[in-house]
């Protein structure tokens, strides 16, 4: 297995893309997914509609908090409670978000984005 850094992308779109790096010999692909409106705690699924994904490689993104500002994800926070990260696939064709009970109020989230590098 070799290490990737993270792609600087200024512009990922919706529509699968060929990256132009390979992992281990194989070509991988990005693709933006996003979870318009508030965000809920709890976990949560996104769908990703990669059809004949194989191996996902890295996922990074953000959202919106309602104070103006914005967290990234993978977020660790201080505790079990403002936790924000990408857990797990979901169940098949989804890629699920885990989000702590603290992010509620002044600090809800919403519009989740993921950019997501995988292989075929």
């Amino acid at each position: 297995m070799t290490y990737q850094k993270t792609i600087a992308l200024d512009h990922p779109t919706t529509t699968e893309t060929l990256s132009g790096r390979t992992y281990d010999g194989v070509a991988t692909y990005i693709k933006l997914l996003q979870q318009s409106g508030a965000v809920s705690t709890g976990n949560f699924d996104i769908a990703h509609g990669i059809t004949g994904l194989v191996r996902i490689v890295a996922i990074y993104g953000g959202a919106h908090v309602a104070d103006g500002t914005e967290v990234p994800i993978p977020n660790s926070g201080s505790g079990s409670t403002d936790v924000l990260s990408v857990r797990d696939f979901g169940t098949t064709g989804n890629i699920r978000v885990t989000v702590g009970t603290a992010w509620t109020t002044s600090i809800e989230l919403s519009d989740i984005w993921l950019v997501v590098e995988y292989t075929k």
